[in-house]
């Protein structure tokens, strides 16, 4: 794994190392004052391994870490070496924002790396085979499995983080995360859905992963 801290490094990164785990890191000194934070602020870290058609957010506050999915079986070990290369052994809570394999089905694998606390669903445990196979090795792992649903908090550090119903073919969320007068907005896979303008509004960065128009969507489209 390698970490560029240098944005002209990240065009050419995947050609560079052969497609290999990279961690983009940017610091900027003179940052804009609007974006100076108060001193001793509480900081929400948010990191993105290295990824294609799959989806795994690690986030950081105030001593706990979260993991929002844990992608497809396929590239469970890039959220392991990210894990190593940030020097974290333990993740507190895993939260999984739909029961698709690009999103639950690296779960499994990192578990056998990684200790891991709880896993936070959304839907029944049976609801389908990628589900029953997370929730079957999280027991197995001695992993509590804790349940949401829309409208719910809970926090990461000082922050709090509301879900959001999504509008997708299995029951899935988006996340809204609110701190220190900043919004970091998270969709997960979702079409159109009522509220969603209220959802983004405000936010000072929205990741909108699988947003069709209504014109190019249909029930049972990913």
């Amino acid at each position: 794994p390698v970490i560029l801290t240098d944005e002209s490094l990240y065009a050419n990164a995947e050609s560079q190392l052969d497609g290999g785990d990279v961690l983009v890191t940017f610091s900027e000194p003179s940052a804009p004052e609007a974006w100076a934070l108060p001193e001793g602020a509480e900081l929400l870290e948010v990191v993105f391994p290295q990824m294609l058609d799959t989806d795994a957010v690690l986030l950081r506050c105030g001593g706990e870490t979260i993991l929002v999915d844990s992608c497809k079986k396929a590239y469970s070990e890039r959220i392991v070496n990210m894990c190593k290369q940030l020097g974290i052994t333990r993740i507190d809570r895993v939260y999984n924002t739909h029961p698709h394999e690009d999103h639950i089905g690296g779960f499994r694998e990192v578990i056998k790396e990684i200790d891991v606390g709880e896993l936070w669903i959304c839907f029944p445990e049976d609801y389908n085979n990628h589900m029953k196979l997370a929730v079957n090795a999280a027991k197995k792992a001695g992993i509590a499995i804790k349940t949401y649903a829309d409208g719910d908090t809970f926090t990461v550090g000082t922050l709090q983080v509301t879900a959001f119903a999504a509008r997708h073919p299995v029951p899935a969320v988006m996340y809204r995360i609110e701190g220190e007068g900043k919004t970091f907005c998270y969709t997960g896979d979702t079409n159109t859905v009522e509220g969603l303008a209220e959802f983004a509004d405000h936010a000072d960065f929205l990741l909108a992963d699988g947003l069709f128009t209504d014109a190019a969507w249909a029930e049972g489209k990913p």
